[in-house]
């Protein structure tokens, strides 16, 4: 029988010392909770029960992270003989903000990717359910922001996983890119986002000469723009990589349209965009 809300399976107390006599206590939602909502069908439901493993990763990158995992795994990926796992391997990773920012936010698309192929990989960010950045539950996206793409291919490498597909929704894009710019043989050469927030401007920053202060703030900073957009592009070709791209209009904030308009300066890329997604439930019992 499904748990119900009224039972102890339903919820979990997380009690962390903080230091001294001070503690942090939290409620979390058990995943067996999200498993048994409506969101799923019977046939998704059933491969979660069977197939769906949590797993925590402790690592340093100038601190200490705990960062909560859940994976499904191919049969020929489970047994790590190797040092790698075999296998296509696709990277779900949620946005920092928003109904969307939580480790579930891919749920539903785990049952499609496992059925062709890909082992599944759902990345919970510091902060966000029961990963922790420096010791806090509490999200601190400014400490370890910047940082967000060592985290996802540390992670990935901690699960033994080599070369990975990328999915990512809102500014978690920015993680994909930022994978991409420093490690671009772990990325496979397709990514799909949904309603991507990317700040081009942050990935190839300029700094203005004298000469460029004889005009105007305004004019210059579009003079930047353009120019990120450009470096943006060649990155891209350059690596090869295809981005499918979809944009939800009832939930874009302007900073995703910013992003969409960005996209759309480059023509001669391998950009695939859907401004007009449409979502609906299909019956996969």
């Amino acid at each position: 029988m499904p748990p119900t809300a009224n039972e102890d399976l339903a919820r979990k107390l997380d009690i962390r010392l903080q230091g001294g006599e001070i503690f942090q206590v939290r409620e979390v939602v058990h995943d067996n909770t999200v498993i048994w909502s409506e969101l799923f069908t019977e046939a998704e439901r059933r491969l979660l029960q069977q197939e769906l493993r949590e797993q925590t990763i402790l690592f340093s990158i100038r601190d200490n992270f705990e960062v909560v995992v859940r994976v499904c795994w191919q049969k020929e990926a489970k047994d790590r003989v190797q040092k790698l796992r075999t296998g296509h391997v696709a990277a779900l990773v949620h946005d920092y903000r928003g109904p969307c920012a939580s480790g579930w936010c891919w749920g539903k698309l785990v049952r499609s990717l496992y059925q062709q192929g890909f082992s599944v990989v759902m990345l919970e960010w510091p902060g966000f359910g029961n990963s922790r950045y420096h010791q806090a539950s509490t999200n601190d996206e400014g400490g370890w922001r910047r940082l967000d793409g060592d985290i996802l291919a540390h992670v990935m490498s901690e699960l033994g996983v080599g070369k990975f597909a990328l999915v990512a929704h809102g500014q978690s894009a920015e993680a994909a890119i930022r994978t991409l710019q420093s490690l671009p043989h772990r990325v496979e050469k397709s990514m799909v986002f949904h309603n991507p927030i990317i700040e081009f401007d942050r990935f190839f920053p300029r700094q203005r000469s004298l000469e460029q202060r004889r005009i105007s703030k305004e004019a210059w900073l579009e003079w930047s723009h353009a120019q990120a957009t450009n470096d943006m592009a060649t990155l891209l070709r350059e690596q090869g990589i295809s981005i499918f791209a979809t944009f939800e209009a009832s939930t874009m904030t302007p900073e995703c349209a910013s992003t969409l308009k960005a996209f759309e300066m480059c023509k001669d890329l391998s950009i695939f965009l859907d401004e007009s997604i449409h979502i609906e439930e299909v019956d996969q019992k």
